[in-house]
């Protein structure tokens, strides 16, 4: 029987598409990956295959008895061969269990399936990881990989603290989600498999030592076997931020080992020497020869100072940035013009546009629409303007002083009556 590898509905096993959801089950069939359709420790029963690497495959499962989907990885056999090393896996893997911080994947269980393989259950993410994001897109800006990478760098800080390194940073460990308001989110992933990947013994690449870790990404004492600190993640870090802003890595060869040598002995290639079409700012180069530094006394101290670093090169590359000129206000427009009045009474006939005096060129308007020269004006909606002394204008003064003549005759003719009467 094999379930859909979409909705998980349980198929008989000759079908060709699923009965559900209609999803193709071709390329599920049994045979084709043992893993489909069993159940890992009696309560997570495998759906379908995610992805795989060097260390294992994942699948998406389901809790048979919560019915809450998961992801579980189930490691390479070949990887779990020696007890020591297992048993410092599932040391590590209580401790990765602790682990609050929200940028942190989340262990829900661990254990060993069957007799010779080891299982991780974790939260289900849904998103794509740094490595395949590039792949897609190719180079990121730099505010956005160092925001992406401030946030890894909060997960290693809370790992440093409870002396748990990483010691396998690379683009695709870096797993990349969006919040609702449609930021970028970064969880680490894989912690404490790197050990799994060492073979028994000491020594490095030096001595035959197989290596575990990306090639790309490995720190100089990695690779030779030295002791191994928070440092070593942050020259791991600091090749991830030359794959992100570069789209490549730091060192590139025909072979592993050639790729190896170059982190023990090549400079620290210029990004913006090689990519200048990408336009990166110095502070970019600067973050990264300090993070890659070969000696780890010349490397930031953790990941909080790698983080801080991060942040402050983004505010000094803002603040480098022209200001933007703001655009021009829209012309105000100008007063209408003034149509020309005549003034009662007066000679001086107003001006305006068109009309004599200094603002406008031609003739002045008298009353009655006719000009200085004595020409009337076409067109001219002026009125004509009585003159003074005219009709009812000029009668209201006659009228007053006759008034005031009859009240002059009329005291004087009392005062002499009064004088002689008495």
């Amino acid at each position: 029987m094999v379930d859909c590898p979409n909705c998980g509905f349980p198929m008989g096993g000759g079908e060709k598409f699923c009965g559900r959801c209609g999803t193709q089950l071709d390329a599920v069939r049994p045979g084709a990956d043992p893993m489909l359709g069993a159940i890992v420790a009696d309560r997570y029963r495998i759906h379908a295959r995610i992805g795989e690497g060097s260390q294992g495959t994942v699948y998406r499962c389901e809790h048979v008895r919560m019915n809450k989907i998961m992801a579980i990885k189930i490691l390479r056999p070949e990887l779990a061969q020696s007890p020591e090393l297992v048993q410092q896996f599932q040391r590590e893997a209580r401790t990765v269990s602790q682990l609050t911080n929200p940028h942190t994947v989340t262990i829900l269980d661990f254990g060993v399936h069957g007799t010779d393989s080891i299982y991780i259950v974790t939260e289900h993410l849904h998103g794509v990881d740094v490595g395949s994001l590039l792949r897609e897109v190719g180079p990121l800006s730099f505010p956005r990989a160092a925001a992406m990478l401030a946030q890894a760098c909060e997960s290693l800080a809370e790992a440093h603290q409870l002396d748990l390194l990483h010691l396998d940073l690379k683009p695709e460990n870096l797993f990349l989600s969006r919040t609702r308001s449609g930021e970028d989110f970064v969880k680490v992933l894989d912690y404490g498999l790197s050990r799994l990947a060492e073979s028994p013994g000491c020594g490095g690449l030096e001595d035959g030592r197989r290596v575990g870790g990306s090639p790309y990404c490995l720190s100089p004492e990695q690779i030779r076997g030295e002791e191994k600190d928070a440092r070593s993640d942050v020259y791991s870090l600091g090749a991830v931020l030359y794959f992100m802003v570069t789209g490549h890595p730091p060192y590139e060869a025909r072979s592993a080992i050639g790729v190896l040598q170059q982190h023990l002995d090549a400079p620290i290639p210029d990004p913006g020497q090689l990519y200048p079409d990408l336009g990166l700012h110095p502070e970019v180069t600067r973050v990264l020869r300090r993070a890659l530094a070969k000696n780890p006394e010349q490397r930031h101290a953790g990941a909080d100072a790698l983080r801080a670093d991060l942040l402050a090169a983004v505010d000094r590359i803002k603040a480098d940035e022209p200001m933007p000129r703001p655009a021009p206000p829209p012309p105000r427009p100008g007063p209408a013009p003034a149509r020309p009045m005549a003034v009662v009474g007066s000679s001086v006939p107003a001006r305006g546009p068109g009309v004599g005096g200094p603002v406008g060129e031609g003739p002045a308007v008298l009353p009655g629409g006719a000009t200085a020269g004595g020409e009337p004006v076409a067109g001219s909606e002026v009125p004509a303007v009585p003159a003074v002394g005219d009709g009812r204008a000029a009668a209201w003064p006659l009228l007053l002083k006759v008034a005031l003549l009859l009240l002059l005759l009329g005291g004087g003719g009392g005062l002499v009556w009064w004088l002689v009467l008495r």
